[in-house]
């Protein structure tokens, strides 16, 4: 799990999940997730079941994460 291209939502999932973030609603065919401690909630399109890469930037950038650091959370999922 060296790449970050797409990752399966799934996992996308289990990380939020495991960083405090719940499954809010659902609007047509996006997901939002929230914690209370931010001020934006997390919105992921479901169009399949995969996540693109942008999507990915943007949770690494709300855990205060560095790539490497997702990449490895991520293979532990």
């Amino acid at each position: 799990m060296g790449n970050l291209r797409t990752v399966k939502m799934l996992k996308i999932h289990r990380l939020l999940k495991a960083h405090g973030f719940s499954l809010e609603r659902q609007s047509s065919s996006h997901l939002i997730y929230d914690r209370p401690d931010l001020d934006r909630p997390i919105v992921l399109p479901y169009h399949g079941k995969e996540i693109k890469f942008c999507y990915i930037i943007q949770i690494r950038n709300m855990l205060n994460m560095t790539t490497q650091e997702l990449i490895r959370e991520l293979s532990k999922i």
